[in-house]
């Protein structure tokens, strides 16, 4: 596939926009352009219903069509094309206005409004004097239902997006904490464009070339450094390494493949400050000063009435929770230790079940000690019992995906005793085994002091 530099704005040849689109398109569509970003696209959440199964459809002679890649679908002598999503979705892109968008210009009042818009944006343009960079690109997201149209401008040379008029961070519900934090924000917004729009032009320049150092480097600093900040392990990063350098340079879906990639790293570069004096270098280091809420009489009741069982948990909880960030190899890693020893837990009070049940059959002068064999083995049951449970909610939901355990991990921290209700439920398996050994020895004294009396 060849890909050709769109001209810019600047550079139409002080072609009349107004003059090429259709009198009715100026006024039939009241409302606002609307400033969004990437993340905040309908893409994924309005999905149109399929039509229903037509009753016959006559197919002619020969060869009835093909859904090639080489037989583009063009509008308007060639000036709007459509691609279609290594995903599936089709785009249109106008090669002179470098406009996309993801609604269906096919249908004859959509590409009137969409059109509408388009004059909109140049008319936004001229009155601003803005020249934009022969890279930008144009993007309209139609919203009918508001009469408005959500837009914003991405520049491929620069790796960022922007907007015509002013706008503030806090309009996108983008966290900031510095200008530099802010250039990182907007280029993670530009990867995600690229991640929507991907097919009608190359990676950016030199896109290609630092993204394989990053993954080099990733690899080598998994590999020599526990505190890695890295987001994936060195065997992800290896088969993304090799899936870069074994596709063709030209594929189709280069662009998409790189823009996920470049994705998930400025993701991770975002979240630990990268390029300022104040940056994370190690996960485990907290640069907000926030820790989880870790009060006395809570620990006091862990300590004393679970054996301190939780406390071993929530330590381990809170160091893959640092600043309220987890990484889902630290998650794996943690969770498949702790189903271990659920485990382990499951086999150590099924026998101490039967041994309690064995001692209780035997004879004795008092009955004083079966009391206490019945209450290891309600403990050791319960243990058996709290072990399943917790290896069956894993095992139902396993959240593979990180995000999925940021969710789960913010759902469970408490504001008053932080992570003690997680790591209450974790560590009461091997608490109630534990109790069920201290019933047991005690069971066992008592049967000795009868015995012997």
């Amino acid at each position: 596939m060849t890909f050709e530099s769109a001209p810019s704005y600047s550079e139409r040849d002080n072609q009349d926009l107004e003059k090429q689109l259709p009198v009715d398109a100026k006024c039939a569509f009241p409302g606002d352009l609307c400033p969004t970003i990437p993340t905040l696209s309908n893409r994924y959440d309005g999905q149109i219903k399929a039509p229903d199964f037509l009753p016959s459809l006559t197919i002619p002679g020969g060869f009835f069509t093909s859904v090639s890649a080489n037989t583009p679908v063009t509008l308007d002598g060639g000036l709007w094309t459509r691609f279609v999503h290594p995903e599936g979705s089709p785009y249109w892109y106008h090669t002179v206005w470098r406009i996309l968008v993801g609604a269906d210009l096919m249908q004859p009042d959509i590409k009137a409004e969409v059109e509408h818009w388009s004059y909109r944006v140049g008319a936004l343009i001229k009155d601003k004097g803005i020249e934009l960079p022969s890279s930008s690109e144009i993007v309209l997201e139609l919203d009918p239902a508001s009469k408005t149209c959500k837009y914003y401008v991405a520049c491929r040379e620069e790796r960022t997006i922007g907007w015509l008029t002013e706008c503030k961070s806090d309009d996108f519900y983008l966290p900031v904490r510095s200008e530099a934090h802010l250039k990182l924000q907007l280029e993670h917004q530009f990867w995600k464009h690229a991640e929507y729009f991907p097919m009608h032009a190359p990676p950016p320049p030199r896109s290609e070339e630092e993204l394989l150092s990053e993954l080099a480097f990733s690899i080598g600093d998994l590999m020599t450094s526990r505190g890695s900040t890295s987001s994936s392990t060195p065997a992800e990063n290896l088969t993304l390494y090799n899936l870069l350098n074994s596709q063709r340079k030209d594929a189709s879906t280069r662009t998409w493949l790189v823009a996920r990639i470049w994705l998930q790293i400025v993701l991770a570069r975002s979240l630990n400050y990268y390029g300022e004096y104040h940056a994370r270098l190690d996960r485990s280091t907290s640069l907000t000063g926030s820790e989880s809420a870790n009060p006395l009489w809570i620990s006091l009741i862990s300590r004393i009435l679970f054996l301190a069982q939780p406390e071993r948990y929530r330590q381990k909880i809170c160091d893959i929770w640092v600043d309220r960030i987890v990484y889902q190899r630290d998650w794996k890693a943690f969770m498949e230790q702790t189903v271990m020893d659920w485990q382990g837990v499951a086999t150590k009070t099924l026998y101490i079940a039967i041994i309690n049940v064995i001692f209780m059959i035997v004879p004795a002068k008092q009955a004083f000690h079966q009391w206490a064999n019945f209450a290891s083995i309600v403990l050791a049951i319960s243990g058996l019992c709290a072990s399943h449970f917790n290896i069956q909610r894993y095992c139902d939901t396993p959240m593979e995906d990180v995000t999925e355990v940021a969710d789960y991990l913010s759902c469970k921290e408490s504001t008053r005793i932080g992570m003690y209700p997680l790591a209450i439920k974790f560590g009461l398996p091997q608490a109630l085994f534990l109790w069920s050994i201290v019933a047991f020895f005690g069971s066992l004294l008592c049967f000795m002091i009868v015995t012997l009396v």
